[in-house]
């Protein structure tokens, strides 16, 4: 094999191994953003009802608190 094959042929792997590597970086980047957004969903909603339950207790201890009935 000559020089000039094999650096082709090291160029030509070189070039498939990039484009493979590619597409899992870009899977895997996929993926954590998922997992990024859905942890900060959670900590949103999380966040909300502790500062709903917070409000709810102040009024209780104020005396203001009205239990809601819905018959």
């Amino acid at each position: 094999m000559s020089r000039l094959a094999q650096t082709q042929l090291k160029k030509q792997k070189r070039k498939e191994f990039n484009k493979q590597f590619l597409k899992k970086y870009a899977f895997f980047l996929a993926v954590a953003g998922i997992v990024i957004a859905m942890m900060l969903g959670i900590a949103l909603t999380v966040s909300k009802a502790v500062e709903n339950h917070e409000n709810t207790v102040d009024l209780i201890r104020n005396h203001q608190y009205v239990d809601v009935d819905f018959r």
